[in-house]
């Protein structure tokens, strides 16, 4: 479903005369009125498996919304862009927040990209000083990135930094980040990944957020 979703801004990209021909310059028609349009519309556009996966789409939509709040929604990068488009299509019909839509995988994400996003678990790799601030960047700037990076987490935020890293074309020693000792406590070693109970702590603090 999600990999689906997120082909639906291509195909309105492409076909953006015919979708314009479809709404007709009547954005503020309700879904209600159009659903049959919208569906010959993308059934068009796309091969006949994804019509079943656009009906299963649209269903999370109120049939109130209006053909630019659904336009919205189809072309949305990702899945909190889409509830930030459906929380506002909530609160215009005056009904409670929509519920949150998981979007399962990995997003691996620049600090400048992860802006405005949410995860209930954020990694942030690579604290080194060569890194992060790095040569190019003013101290300042990367406390802020680290900063927007951290805030994204909602349940857990793991950050590391390597005691050996290939960078720049070659072996460079342990130099972790300026920032690693304002982090709120002493980093550790690990040879190997999280640890089981890290797991289970991690897995509580999500089931106490929801």
């Amino acid at each position: 479903m999600a990999n689906t979703r997120s082909r639906w801004s291509l195909v309105i990209g492409k076909n953006a005369v015919r979708w314009s021909l479809v709404i007709g310059g009547r954005q503020n028609d309700d879904l209600a009125l159009r659903k049959g349009d919208l569906r010959r519309f993308l059934s068009s556009a796309r091969p006949a498996r994804d019509v079943a996966a656009w009906d299963d789409l649209i269903k999370t939509v109120p049939a109130d919304a209006t053909l630019t709040e659904v336009q919205d929604y189809l072309v949305a990068d990702n899945a909190d862009q889409r509830h930030a488009v459906l929380s506002s299509i909530y609160e215009r019909l005056g009904q409670g927040a929509p519920p949150e839509e998981g979007e399962p995988g990995l997003r691996v994400l620049t600090m400048h990209g992860a802006k405005g996003l949410q995860a209930k678990v954020v990694f942030i790799p690579c604290l080194e000083e060569y890194v992060l601030p790095g040569s190019g960047r003013l101290p300042d700037e990367g406390a802020r990135l680290l900063y927007v990076s951290i805030t994204r987490a909602r349940a857990a935020v793991i950050l590391s930094y390597a005691k050996h890293r290939y960078y720049g074309g070659k072996w460079l020693g342990p130099a972790e980040s300026q920032y690693c000792g304002h982090l709120g406590g002493p980093f550790g070693t690990r040879t190997v990944g999280l640890a089981p109970s890290d797991i289970a702590a991690i897995q509580s603090s999500i089931v106490d957020m929801q």
